[in-house]
């Protein structure tokens, strides 16, 4: 996380609270738990005042050599998140945003004990979805070549399932950072989201695709689940290579037909269980009609039909009658996220460029919001 410290001219510099917080602060930088951008006058101020130790006046002098460049850092479109700490005020906290970017301003009181400055916690709602996440964070690092002097500092969290939301409001009463996110559980896309999801917002009708809470972040994905942002080359090539059934392969030979047609049947398609023609027909039934449209998934299936109404598989055969059959999705069981992440672990040279143009945009931001919750400084510094 970055924090960026104001105000030092206001501050009290006799008071004894403040200047703890300093030292917890210019420490995590140096640990390399979090950034630290703070005014060379500032930093003038600690270098010379005997309060702290050596070493911590030794980490205020490296920090004057990074403040150019990590102002630059918090300037660019790299970074959704930060906080800005007035050393003037102890109690303070308000959420603004400012030049497209969400800025958490808080008073110097929460950074009194070092306890509340650990790395972030990334929370899921299993822990593979957690490690999933952290790998598009480190993905986004090694995409964008400006960044190649920082690295993620983390820890990751199962939310069990239903329970995520008590893990997230428990992990912020700890005075911890927490960047959780939690599938919408979308079947279609007017369906409403599930229950898991919903815990989060109590009795409130009123969803967001983000919020912010004290020093948390809450992202709804908006897609069925995390499986449903596993690029499509990938999970091909998992199904593809890997001991499937005949009903697999064709899920994947389905779904690559439909996506040549930009189709996004995948972000609302429940990979884990598949989807049979009736249950999309009922889905369309429910929800279909809420836009007086003739229903998303006939739309979308349509896009296997290629000449003489038949399936694009079966277009050359004269005497076969396609049915619901064709038109099905199998399941991919409870085992392809860790396959994904195994798949991950063994090509290290997966690209940008690789991904589709779907799930690109999801990488982008879940990678842009991980960067901001969990960068850190990682370059050596010598401050014994």
């Amino acid at each position: 996380m970055i924090f960026e410290l104001i105000n030092e001219e206001q501050a009290n510099w006799s008071d004894e609270s403040l200047l703890d917080a300093l030292e917890n602060l210019l420490k995590a930088f140096a640990e390399k738990q979090h950034i630290v951008i703070a005014p060379s006058s500032l930093l003038d101020k600690v270098i010379k005042n005997e309060y702290f130790s050596r070493k911590v006046r030794n980490i205020a002098a490296y920090a004057k050599q990074t403040v150019r460049e990590l102002k630059a850092l918090i300037k660019s479109d790299h970074v959704s998140t930060y906080i800005r700490i007035d050393l003037s005020n102890e109690d303070k906290f308000e959420i603004v945003e400012e030049n497209q970017k969400t800025v958490l301003e808080s008073g110097f009181a929460f950074f009194k004990n070092s306890s509340s400055i650990q790395s972030t916690s990334i929370l899921g709602e299993d822990l593979n979805d957690a490690r999933f996440y952290i790998y598009i964070g480190n993905f986004y690092i090694k995409n964008n070549s400006i960044l190649n002097k920082f690295a993620l500092k983390h820890s990751c969290c199962h939310g069990g399932g239903s329970q995520t939301a008590n893990i997230y409001n428990n992990t912020l009463a700890e005075n911890k950072f927490c960047y959780c996110i939690v599938d919408s559980d979308k079947k279609h896309p007017h369906s409403s989201r599930g229950e898991t999801c919903k815990a989060f917002f109590g009795n409130i009708n009123a969803f967001k695709e983000f919020f912010f809470e004290k020093f948390g972040q809450v992202r709804i994905l908006d897609a069925h689940e995390i499986e449903s942002i596993i690029p499509f080359n990938v999970l091909a090539e998992i199904i593809e290579t890997g001991n499937s059934s005949k009903d697999q392969i064709l899920t994947i030979r389905r779904l690559k037909r439909m996506i040549e047609k930009n189709s996004n049947i995948r972000l609302f398609l429940d990979h884990k269980n598949g989807l049979k023609r009736n249950q999309a027909k009922e889905l369309d039934r429910r929800y279909g009609n809420i836009n007086k449209n003739s229903g998303y998934y006939s739309t979308e299936l349509n896009k296997l039909i290629e000449q003489n109404n038949k399936c694009f598989e079966h277009k050359d055969k004269v005497d076969h009658e396609c049915d619901d059959n064709c038109f099905s999705f199998a399941p991919m069981g409870s085992k392809l996220l860790s396959n994904t992440l195994k798949f991950f672990e063994n090509n290290n040279n997966y690209k940008k460029e690789d991904i589709d143009k779907i799930t690109l945009p999801y990488w982008e931001i879940i990678g842009k919001d991980i960067f901001s919750w969990c960068c850190c400084y990682d370059v050596s510094m010598k401050v014994s």
